[in-house]
């Protein structure tokens, strides 16, 4: 079962959408920052992660069957998924201490700045290297040195990386800092990564079409099998398209499926 809050507790019968679970998981508010009120995502990042855990599962409990000849019933919920994207950055708690989590963005080397045309630039020069050959590239070698030590030198340090990612433009910007190793990637609207040389270099960039939605272009599989790169996929099915085919897997004969037909049970 794949369902928003799961077969048991409080909240099993609740409705519920995307924005409901990051918002109740607390992954709204850490990815917001400081923004008041938190923006509302345009990516479904609950949908999205719940079918990778329900892969996941599922995998495993094919494998566990295999091995110990048990099956399972599979109990994923939509707001526990995308709750645990939040292992790694806010995943421990300890009861009765005040939880101060640092992020990220505290960080100047770690943040977002905008260019002279216009466009953002996603910096994340944290590693030791990458950081002095950013501020020896910016004629300013001593900020490597050592991290800001208060919130006074943290303002002026990205005062003075917004002052200066302001004067070239992203392309330029990409261009000199990852010859030198520099993390930059430029902050790329959904539409835009779909141009993005290195995902189209990957294949993740599929012209597919459909028999009812025509010519389009899609997101390919990010699994690569090798030598033989990844698994080709049809198009949705229209729904109901496979429903004779798995019926008679399961057993059921014509006669039935007519009689299901009939019954407007499929």
């Amino acid at each position: 079962s794949l369902s928003g809050f799961g077969q048991n507790g409080l909240s099993t019968n609740r409705p519920g959408y995307d924005l409901q679970f990051v918002a109740a998981s607390g992954l709204l508010s850490a990815m917001a920052g400081a923004l008041k009120p938190p923006p509302v995502p345009d990516a479904y990042l609950s949908d999205a992660v719940s079918g990778l855990m329900a892969t996941v599962a599922i995998c495993a409990a094919l494998v566990r069957q295999r091995e110990a000849g048990v099956g399972c019933y599979i109990d994923l919920a939509m707001l526990d998924s995308v709750f645990s994207l939040l292992s790694v950055s806010h995943g421990i708690s300890y009861p009765g201490r005040a939880q101060e989590q640092p992020s990220p963005a505290a960080s100047p080397f770690y943040n977002v700045y905008e260019t002279a045309d216009g466009r953002y630039l996603a910096l994340g020069a944290i590693r030791s290297d990458s950081c002095k050959a950013l501020c020896r590239e910016l004629g300013r070698p001593e900020l490597g040195e050592r991290p800001p030590a208060n919130a006074a030198e943290r303002a002026e340090l990205f005062a003075f990386l917004s002052r200066t990612f302001s004067g070239a433009t992203a392309a330029e910007w990409i261009s000199r800092l990852s010859a030198l190793d520099v993390e930059i990637a430029p902050v790329n609207t959904p539409q835009e990564a779909f141009a993005d040389p290195q995902l189209i270099a990957r294949g993740l960039i599929v012209d597919a079409s459909h028999p009812r939605a025509g010519g389009f272009r899609r997101i390919g599989n990010p699994i690569r099998f090798l030598p033989e790169g990844q698994t080709a996929h049809s198009p949705a099915p229209i729904a109901g398209q496979d429903a004779d085919e798995l019926l008679r897997e399961l057993g059921y004969t014509s006669a039935a499926l007519e009689k299901l037909r009939e019954q407007r049970v499929i």
